[in-house]
Parts: C-alpha cells; structure tokens; sequence
C-alpha cells in the first residue's frame, strides 16, 4: 500500500549505443526475421547497421543514448497496487494508460534510425 500511495511514476532505462551516422548501410532484414524480433515490418526501412569507419574507430557507435519506459502511476492503478492484484492485471492497466515498453521504445529509436535493431534486443528483456 506505501508504495502506491508514495510513488507517482516509475522508470527503467538502458543504455544503448549510437549508430555512427557516417558509416551507416541499410540493414537486409527479412520480413521473418523482423516478425520473430518483434519489430514492426512497416518500419523496416529506418533499419539500418553500421560497418565501421574511422570517424567510429570501425566500431560502427559514437556514443550512447537512453531508452526509457515511464509508468505514470494513474489512480486506477495505485488502486491495482494497493489490491495486490497480479502482474498481469498491472500490466493491463499500465499499459492502458499508455505504457510504452522498453523494448517499443527502443524499437522506435531504432526506425529513426538511431541504433541499431541488435542493440535493443541485446539491452531489452521481451514483454512477458
């Protein structure tokens, strides 16, 4: 009960790295392969890796950037929290009241083409 009462909003984050905006190529990813990470297929051509350059130290990243996924603690679910209720029906809930995963968010980075597809599935856990 403390904890839906105190809390307003939670936060994860991870680090990912920048793909290099000098080296960048356009990743060849099949339809299945985009389907089994999850990845929206629409958004498949902001795909893209990095092969390495001298501007990156052949490394492919400059840098790094956060992916974020904020809970806002909405009445409803405080209530949720304060009723014990299970995971499942939080999740519910906090995704109803806009929840954007960690690993949707870092998908979004990835069709602005900001990092690459490997790096969000290595530093984000898949929705339960």
């Amino acid at each position: 009960m403390l904890i839906a009462s105190a809390g307003r909003a939670f936060l994860a984050q991870r680090l990912v790295r920048r793909r290099c905006e000098d080296c960048r190529v356009a990743a060849e990813l099949s339809e299945e392969d985009l389907a089994r990470s999850g990845f929206p297929v629409e958004h498949r051509h902001g795909v893209y890796r990095s092969v390495g350059c001298r501007a990156c130290r052949d490394t492919g990243f400059r840098g790094r950037m956060a992916i974020l996924e904020i809970c806002l603690l909405s009445p409803q679910l405080q209530e949720l929290i304060a009723q014990d209720k299970p995971h499942s029906e939080l999740k519910a809930q906090a995704l109803s009241d806009g929840l954007v995963p960690l690993r949707q968010a870092g998908f979004q980075k990835v069709a602005e083409g900001k990092t690459t597809l490997e790096e969000v599935l290595t530093h984000t856990a898949e929705a339960q």
